[in-house]
């Protein structure tokens, strides 16, 4: 928990997306801890590099879909984690978790972030 909580504390994570700068590590703990959301993280000797989280949806009619957080250390920008966080969370939502719809929310000034949703 604490490399994400650490990932969390950098602004250039945060401030593409709808999340305030700085969260405490209470918040980002009870973003991961939930027993309806399944996260993914990307490690390199013991330390994580980034995540990528399914939120199932609480709602009758929409347990067939799942919101999507991802994030990744600056330091490991442009490196292939986030393609390959997101291509493990579309494989576990097909296979795994019969989902049919995945949903995120994306800035439009965000150009890596929809670079890699395009992709």
């Amino acid at each position: 928990m604490a490399d994400l909580c650490e990932l969390y504390s950098f602004t250039s994570v945060t401030v593409n997306t709808s999340q305030v700068p700085y969260l405490s590590s209470d918040t980002i703990s009870g973003l991961f801890s939930k027993p309806d959301h399944y996260t993914l993280v990307a490690e390199v000797d013991d330390k994580v590099l980034g995540h990528v989280t399914l939120f199932i949806s609480h709602k009758l009619r929409d347990r067939h879909s799942a919101g999507v957080a991802i994030a990744v250390h600056p330091d490991s920008h442009g490196q292939g984690i986030g393609k390959a966080l997101l291509l493990e969370a579309i494989d576990q939502a097909d296979n795994w978790l019969n989902l049919v719809r995945l949903e995120l929310e994306v800035q439009t000034d965000n150009e890596a972030a929809i670079g890699l949703y395009q992709a």
